[in-house]
């Protein structure tokens, strides 16, 4: 648990750090678990798929340091983009990855309207 202030540097680190550990528990589960289990694993409530784990973390990180790729304009001038350019493109492409892997459908992820 991060209980200070830390910088973007130590931030990373402590997110690479983290070991995906996917379980079925769910929020309450969590809370009762060890605080060294909590402190090195990454993880989400009810999550057991490992590779959405290691996706998610990723692409935290891809946008925690602006990572950037090169690409070719139509014009075939290069340039770099950022990988992950804010939440909102988070956001998508989690969504795509979860439709990808089965874990929701197209309807669940793009559906905002609240019941």
């Amino acid at each position: 648990m991060i209980d200070q202030p830390m910088s973007l540097q130590e931030g990373i680190e402590f997110l690479l750090d983290k070991e995906q550990l996917p379980a079925e528990w769910d929020a309450s589960e969590w809370a009762a678990q060890e605080d060294d289990i909590k402190l090195r694993a990454f993880f989400s409530s009810r999550v057991e798929n490992a590779r959405f784990l290691d996706r998610a973390q990723g692409l935290i990180f891809d946008y925690l340091t602006k990572v950037r790729d090169e690409v070719t304009l139509p014009d075939g001038t290069k340039t770099t983009v950022l990988r992950v350019g804010g939440r909102a493109d988070f956001v998508r492409l989690m969504r795509e990855f979860m439709i990808e892997e089965g874990m929701a459908t197209e309807e669940e992820m793009w559906n905002t309207e609240q019941s």
